[in-house]
């Protein structure tokens, strides 16, 4: 294209990029600037010049993907796009370029060389915890989970299997997947029968817990993915969240309703232990606490509001009772739990629950919360996970964003704890039972679950899972304590930084110096052929008959041939098989092989 359209591209794709951050400097605008320009200098690539920008900006591109994301197969796919940027350098620089395997040689043997380097200096190079939340990336809010909770919201995650945590647990204990509830956050505020909030959480007081026993709890490593923002998932019910680093735990807060967050998006993977109790621990109810949790909507109808005042009647009274009558409501009523509930009209609690009375948890939790709180009993909205997959390979459970889910907890004013009800094991039991991949499947697929195929695509996911999982806990473990005890476990010992990066420094210009020795030497060494050939030159002086500097190879052989009349025919032959090796076109390898030894074991046989 002309130039001039070039540059408007150009401008019109920063444009873009600052209309979009609002910035065109930081990690991700500049990427996403490096992004377009590399791919708009594809369009002027003629040169020599543009061929190298181009090269070498495909690498800025993979170290800026390597910010974000140091998963197994990102790194595993930047290793293969390394080398195949290298080999274009390569061939880049040859006369014979060929489009074959043999052509990523060269480069894969300089990558070779270059491997122990890489390793020491992903050994030695001192770690700087400088924090998971430096790198804060947009995508950490398209996950789905907010403060608000709308009919949608959590249908956004269900449409996606990317995992969301991995958790270990750390003694003996084994939950069903029906039993694996993961707290994230407690929405207090109904601002519509089915949206929900957590506006103003932040005043909410906070529940002291009492009378829990140390032996009902259970312990979890969790490997959170960088995609919610300030959210810290643990099994339900969750006493604390702790962090190896302290700062990070200075960035960690306890919510009202037990949940944890951080002040701050978290950016990167991070890993910390939970401490959940397996028991709903007692927690008095204040006036302050009762108020926030029976707050209901000015707008509910009197449909609504009679509804709630049926069922309560119908009931023994108890907070126990009027949830078994809406959980026999909702059954007897035909409601229906769906992944796709279709379009609502205006979206109001009274359209779900006289009219179209399909939905899936978001809509249950949200209603069912509301009924409770219409009929005196403080409730309020869960939102988390739901199940698991349990990895036989790797001794640890992998939630992905489809089990994301939504539930109801209400007061127990009896024991004084908070109860949850889930409407989903009434309406869908398959869902809370089995889980949401199968629920998402459908039945449709129950023979192709049963066949040697499916079973076999399960264990390799799994173990590739299990292998990530490894990969994510070494890099998340691996920081400057990690390599102080590493070296010393070699019987070096470092007290700071600083000794490591002179360390480092050191041990590189070493290691360049004694390349450089190395690589002198090689090419000093002769190609065979030309080696073979001064050799014979060598013998040749000897017997008197010496070559010019300026003298061709079939000239001296001539001169050779009248000095030597009756060695003529052997230099007949030395000559055409010199010539045709040096200056013929190319023979395939093991054919060019063979006559260079034959040419070689000609000159030693070469008597005079």
């Amino acid at each position: 294209p002309p130039r001039w359209l070039r540059h408007t591209l150009a401008l019109a794709g920063a444009a873009g990029v600052f209309t979009e951050w609002g910035t065109v400097v930081g990690q991700e605008p500049a990427t996403a600037l490096l992004v377009f320009l590399a791919a708009l200098k594809t369009l002027e690539s003629g040169r020599y010049r543009d061929a190298m920008l181009i090269i070498f900006t495909s690498y800025f591109l993979l170290m800026a993907y390597l910010l974000v994301n140091q998963d197994l197969h990102a790194t595993l796919y930047m290793a293969v796009d390394v080398i195949l940027i290298t080999s274009l350098l390569f061939q880049l620089h040859k006369s014979d370029r060929r489009s074959s395997f043999r052509s990523m040689r060269p480069a894969m043997r300089l990558l070779g060389a270059a491997l122990p380097v890489w390793i020491f200096l992903f050994v030695l190079f001192p770690r700087f915890s400088t924090g998971f939340w430096s790198l804060k990336a947009k995508v950490a809010s398209a996950s789905g989970f907010s403060d608000t909770l709308d009919p949608g919201s959590v249908q956004r995650l269900l449409q996606s299997s990317d995992p969301a945590f991995r958790v270990s647990f750390t003694n003996e204990f084994r939950p069903t997947s029906y039993e694996m509830y993961w707290r994230g956050a407690v929405l207090h505020k109904a601002e519509g029968g089915l949206r929900w909030s957590r506006d103003g959480y932040e005043k909410l007081p906070m529940q002291q817990s009492i009378g829990t026993a140390s032996n009902t709890g259970v312990t979890q490593e969790i490997y959170l993915e960088p995609s919610f923002r300030k959210w810290l998932f643990a099994f339900d019910f969750p006493l604390s969240i702790d962090f190896e680093d302290e700062t990070k735990n200075s960035q960690t807060r306890e919510r009202a309703g037990n949940i944890f967050e951080t002040t701050r998006d978290v950016g990167s993977r991070v890993v910390y232990q939970a401490y959940s109790s397996l028991v709903f621990p007692k927690q008095p109810m204040t006036d302050d606490v009762r108020t926030a949790f029976l707050q209901v909507p000015e707008d509910i109808s009197p449909k609504v509001i009679g509804l709630a005042s049926r069922l309560r009647s119908e009931s023994d009274g108890t907070a126990v009772g009027v949830r078994e009558r809406i959980l026999r409501y909702l059954e007897e009523e035909g409601f229906v739990y769906t992944k796709e509930p279709g379009a609502m009209q205006n979206g109001t609690l009274d359209e779900f629950l006289f009219t179209t009375k399909r939905g899936f948890c978001e809509h249950y939790a949200g209603a069912v919360a509301t009924l409770m709180r219409l009929a005196g009993i403080p409730s309020r909205v869960v939102v988390g996970f739901l199940g698991g997959q349990v990895n036989t390979f790797g001794s640890f459970v992998l939630v992905r964003n489809l089990d994301a889910h939504a539930w109801t907890e209400f007061w127990n004013e009896r024991n004084e704890k908070w109860t949850r009800i889930d409407a989903t094991s009434v309406v869908a039991p398959l869902r809370a039972r089995l889980g949401a991949e199968f629920f998402n499947e459908g039945q449709d697929q129950s023979a192709f679950r049963s066949s040697p195929l499916y079973r076999w695509q399960r264990q390799f996911a799994q173990a590739w899972d299990a292998a990530a999982m490894r990969w994510n806990s070494f890099l998340l473990g691996y920081d400057f304590d990690y390599q102080q005890a590493l070296l010393q476990r070699a019987g070096l010992y470092a007290a700071n930084r600083w000794i490591f990066f002179v360390w480092a420094t050191v041990s590189i210009v070493a290691f360049i110096i004694m390349m450089q020795v190395v690589l002198r030497r090689r090419a000093k060494k002769e190609e065979p052929l030309l080696a073979a050939y001064h050799a014979l030159c060598t013998k040749m002086e000897k017997a008197g008959v010496r070559r010019a500097q300026t003298e061709g190879a079939a000239t001296y052989f001539g001169r050779v041939r009248s000095v030597l009349p009756e060695k003529a025919d052997e230099f007949a032959v030395l000559e055409e098989s010199f010539v045709s090796l040096r200056y013929g076109p190319p023979l395939p390898g093991a054919e060019q092989k063979r006559r260079l030894r034959e040419f070689k074991s000609r000159v030693r046989r070469l008597s005079l």
